[in-house]
């Protein structure tokens, strides 16, 4: 009885593998190169906005303060 359990989660294990394998391959390079695209693009962009924070943030400091 306790060898069919097993048996039985074995199958189970694989069909899952199968289906994960089927879905990664659904995502294929193409996919997944353009969600690296757009992910280098978004901190490229995260980059440019953090140079001018510090740079504006740079800016007010440098300036005297207010009497």
């Amino acid at each position: 009885m306790v060898a069919d359990d097993w048996k039985a989660m074995l199958a189970g294990v694989k069909e899952i593998e199968q289906n994960i394998e089927k879905d990664l391959n659904a995502f294929g390079g193409n996919t997944l190169k353009e969600i690296n695209d757009r992910v280098f693009g978004l901190k490229k962009q995260a980059d440019k906005s953090l140079a001018l924070l510090m740079e504006t943030k740079a800016d007010v400091q440098a300036r005297p303060p207010f009497n």
